[in-house]
């Protein structure tokens, strides 16, 4: 029986599960957001918990679209509205509206929202798999850059069932804002500073200093 030449692993819908986020940028003042988690390690002698650094993610629920997943999974956690940004990017995807199928497999530079940047693939035991698909996103501000940030009360948004949000985050997290080169720092985990870097790296691209798209 033939066997494809590319090595290739098969994974049932009951062993794969699916997470989104974003990296949040406040594009007004060049912050990006992560979240402040206590952690009590067991055996540990201290009652002061230990501080982790994180990515805002979590997982994608039954039919929704890993982009609306990130999106409602940044909001639930930091208590902040945002957007998926507008960003140019390096990508394999064929041009939107290809009709002939002949587009050679090679990388080029696309714009958009909706698309992520990167992906991460774990193995969590078991046989089974984790896909984390990050994006980037933009907080909401009332008014333009320079009005206030909106929470999800502030913003309407709704989440889910037709269910409105409301409160700062979840409450094991604290939504801390950083610069960026202090953001990539601060993170616990190498594999989320990996997915930060690329992240600056695109938005810079798109954006200068000030927040203004680049022509």
């Amino acid at each position: 029986m033939a066997t494809s030449s590319w090595p290739t692993t098969n994974h049932a819908s009951s062993s794969l599960s699916e997470s989104a986020g974003a990296v949040l940028f406040d594009l007004a003042s060049g912050r990006i957001c992560l979240l402040e988690y206590p952690v009590s390690k067991p055996g540990s002698s201290s009652s002061t918990p230990s501080i982790e650094y994180l990515l805002a993610k979590g997982r994608r629920n039954w039919s929704e679209s890993r982009a609306d997943a990130a999106v409602r999974e940044v909001g639930e956690e930091t208590g902040h509205a945002c957007e998926l940004l507008d960003v140019s990017m390096e990508t394999r995807c064929p041009p939107s509206g290809e009709e002939d199928g002949n587009t050679p497999d090679a990388v080029r530079t696309a714009r958009g929202k909706g698309e992520a940047f990167m992906v991460q693939i774990r193995e969590v035991g078991e046989g089974r798999v984790k896909l984390i698909w990050w994006f980037v996103a933009g907080s909401l501000r009332a008014g333009g850059h320079e009005g206030a940030f909106l929470s999800l009360k502030d913003s309407g948004t709704v989440l889910r069932d037709g269910m409105k949000v409301y409160g700062e985050g979840e409450m094991q997290f604290k939504a801390v804002w950083f610069r960026s080169e202090e953001a990539v720092q601060m993170l616990t985990f190498e594999d989320d500073r990996t997915v930060l870097r690329r992240a600056i790296e695109i938005v810079q691209s798109n954006f200068d200093k000030n927040g203004v798209r680049r022509v």
